[in-house]
């Protein structure tokens, strides 16, 4: 496929980045399942489903704040490492 073709002969860690962020990205689908799986499973109503999807997205604003501020004062490959590992265990 010639779609391909101009991928072909990037450097390695081209790759390995494309590659976590595929599975980044899947994981991240569960956000949309969550809310069914808090429902349906977990028997959470509307609004509680709801209070679970806020606080989890307003607790991201200062971990995400916190991740900016380490990466520019820190080496940030080593910060983007070790928040991806982190990510990977805590799921």
């Amino acid at each position: 496929m010639k779609i391909f073709t101009q991928y072909k002969g990037l450097k390695k860690e081209n790759y390995i980045l494309f590659l976590g962020r595929i599975v980044t990205n899947l994981g991240a689908m569960i956000w949309p399942m969550m809310t069914l799986i808090l429902n349906k499973k977990l028997g959470l109503n509307a609004a509680e489903t709801a209070t679970f999807i806020i606080v989890s997205g307003i607790m991201f604003l200062p971990a995400n704040l916190v991740g900016g501020h380490l990466a520019d004062k820190y080496n940030k490959k080593r910060v983007i490492i070790y928040h991806k590992l982190q990510n990977a265990f805590s799921k």
